[in-house]
């Protein structure tokens, strides 16, 4: 867990944040802000219609998505055996703003 980045990138992934609550019709549960590396990824809790989940936010421009950053999710999904307790990836979206 790192600290929250410079403000520009902060209020970019906040307002990103927002957008994919909204998009999944998903509500921004108390609980803090989980933040990656210079503000890569933030993650935190929100209330889904099915319960409780976890919404992580990965962002990096056009031309450098991709590999294990932006991977790993679906990859881990695929290759983890069911028996190995984690949480259920619930699904995956790709958006682009602004490059």
């Amino acid at each position: 867990m790192f600290t929250a980045p410079e403000s520009a990138v902060r209020d970019r992934m906040l307002s990103a944040r927002h957008h994919a609550c909204v998009r999944l019709d998903a509500i921004d549960a108390a609980g803090g802000e989980v933040w990656g590396y210079e503000g890569r990824t933030l993650s935190g809790a929100v209330t889904a219609s099915d319960g409780l989940a976890w919404l992580r936010l990965v962002s990096e421009p056009d031309d450098k998505a991709g590999g294990k950053l932006w991977e790993g999710p679906r990859e881990a999904e695929r290759s983890v055996p069911p028996a190995v307790p984690r949480p259920q990836l619930l699904g995956l979206h790709d958006w682009s703003a602004d490059g």
